[in-house]
């Protein structure tokens, strides 16, 4: 079963660009692993700087094993932190099968 993660960032307002541009490298990176399934980076519009990712991965492993990259370590623990952003992550559980793709709400 595949793990989803949404985490939402809120970067100071003068460092938004910076994140922004950590994000699109974070991103690319890691649509390259055989274990992610989907990477997005949203940016709120009214609120420049504040970021949802919405994560999913084949399974747990895949999450882990994104965890141990060099380039999360980087980009997410040592450049994001010093830029001081705010992370919450939090990791989901699909509850009931998803809809086929024609009966979702619009």
């Amino acid at each position: 079963m595949s793990v989803h993660v949404i985490a939402i960032w809120t970067a100071p307002k003068a460092r938004a660009d910076e994140v922004r541009d950590l994000l699109r490298e974070l991103a690319a990176a890691t649509l390259t692993e055989e274990g992610c399934l989907r990477f997005d980076v949203w940016e709120a519009d009214d609120l420049p700087g504040r970021f949802v990712l919405m994560e999913e991965y084949l399974g747990e492993s895949a999450r882990l094993a994104h965890l141990a990259t060099d380039y999360f370590t980087s980009l997410v623990l040592d450049q994001a932190v010093g830029l001081r952003v705010e992370r919450d992550v939090r990791v989901h559980r699909q509850v009931e099968p998803a809809l086929k793709p024609s009966r979702r709400r619009r």
